[in-house]
């Protein structure tokens, strides 16, 4: 199935290259023409249990996706405001477009690809892009420059979340990126969305000044719940007394060869 998605769910040739098809039953039937579809997340796995390498193929062509935004916007057909596509100021989502972006950045430089030291660079750029806006993650998107890889920060807040965001391997991405690199400030935005997508109406407004609408999949979205949990549950210190004499260990360090190494 994973040959299956990256072969025929996903454009190879020209402008929509990297981009791909989800909801026509026929291959490329529809519009939907999208990051989210073709992203690597969905791969980089089977890559790296396999080693098969038409799949790593796939994996290496979608590091210049963030390219098909020029000729694309994925939400032309429900964006209400005036917009141009511009190289300098591309409406990027927090959500299903970057994770699909990012996913394939990181793989490449795990693999240490031909283009992984730039793939690198924007890895860490828009993860710092994303914990400088006002509202984190919770802001919806951001304006990004094809040239320099980052993200404008905007001037106001703005509460913008969707159900779909988290849907499409953000959650699995995001965990690893938050175990493989140190950045505090994006690591706490990004647990500010799992702690409050599934919180009352009255929290998130105490937090960010409006609610967040209606929503879908909150069973789905359980599973940021736990993460959040996890990650900022109070830990006893080894000297505690407890149940047991024995400490607990400190997570292992990545593998040689991974970017947190």
């Amino acid at each position: 199935m994973t040959r299956h998605t990256g072969e025929a769910d996903v454009h190879h040739l020209g402008t929509w290259a990297g981009l791909g098809t989800r909801h026509g039953v026929q291959h490329y039937a529809d519009s939907a023409e999208q990051q989210r579809i073709a992203n690597t997340t969905y791969r980089r796995f089977s890559y790296f249990l396999t080693a098969d390498e038409r799949v790593g193929d796939l994996v290496h062509a979608n590091v210049d996706s963030d390219e098909t935004f020029l000729f694309l916007d994925p939400q032309r057909k429900v964006r209400t405001d005036p917009y141009t596509p511009d190289r300098h100021a591309l409406s990027i989502g927090f959500g299903t477009d970057w994770c699909g972006l990012v996913s394939a950045w990181l793989t490449e430089w795990e693999r240490k690809g031909p283009k992984w030291e730039k793939a690198k660079a924007r890895v860490l750029s828009t993860m710092e892009g994303i914990a400088a806006q006002p509202n984190g993650f919770v802001q919806g998107s951001g304006l990004y420059d094809l040239d320099t890889g980052t993200f404008a920060v905007a001037d106001e807040p703005v509460v913008s979340v969707s159900h779909l965001s988290a849907v499409f391997g953000l959650n699995e991405l995001c965990a690893e990126l938050i175990h493989l690199v140190d950045m505090p400030r994006f690591k706490d935005a990004y647990l500010d969305y799992c702690r409050y997508f599934n919180a009352t109406k009255a929290e998130q407004s105490a937090r960010y000044g409006s609610d967040f609408k209606s929503l879908l999949l909150f069973q789905g979205h359980s599973r940021l719940d736990a993460y959040a949990a996890v990650q900022t549950a109070t830990r006893p210190s080894p000297s505690a007394p407890g149940p047991s004499s024995t400490a607990p260990t400190a997570a292992p360090s990545p593998p040689s060869g991974r970017p947190g190494s």
